[in-house]
């Protein structure tokens, strides 16, 4: 299913005990987990993913200049802007936490089939797809069910299992 059936190593990331977490880079493991729920979930029609976004005002995003360090990322393009006009090819937007219009963004891309990712505070609440953030010293993420599925996408229920919280 998807890109491939086994589940990559760095899904078990999650799985570290947060001493071994904590001496992985924050950023590292962002992209890894970006890159994660990017294999792990099916666009409508089978087609897949093709471009990366990553909205944020810092230049360049350090979540960008880290997957650029590490080429570690299925997509053939990745770009990085801060532009809200610059969405209109995305098939996964990252929303960095220093973007602050989320709120336009989101009504802008009512019913596209885009996978959102942010580290923003409250973004799964605030009708992102998939929220990272930090508690007890280790990387976890929610996914909010209802905006993935609204929009004709599917992840699979092993990476729905790694959530610390699904909303439905």
């Amino acid at each position: 299913r998807g890109f491939g059936a086994a589940l990559p190593t760095a899904l078990l990331l999650l799985l570290l005990p947060a001493a071994a977490a904590d001496e992985i880079d924050e950023r590292l493991l962002e992209v890894l987990y970006l890159r994660n729920f990017i294999l792990y979930c099916d666009w409508p029609g089978r087609h897949p993913p093709e471009t990366l976004v990553i909205l944020s005002r810092t230049q360049p995003a350090p979540i960008y200049r880290t997957m650029r360090d590490h080429h570690t990322f299925p997509l053939a393009q990745t770009r990085r802007c801060s532009d809200i006009d610059c969405v209109r090819d995305a098939s996964v937007l990252f929303v960095a936490r220093d973007f602050d219009r989320w709120p336009e963004l989101r009504r802008r891309l009512a019913g596209r089939p885009v996978l959102t990712v942010s580290d923003r505070p409250g973004f799964v609440g605030q009708g992102g797809m998939i929220g990272l953030y930090r508690r007890n010293r280790r990387l976890r993420f929610a996914v909010n069910l209802q905006a993935v599925r609204a929009v004709g996408l599917h992840l699979s229920a092993e990476l729905l299992q790694m959530a610390d919280r699904v909303v439905e």
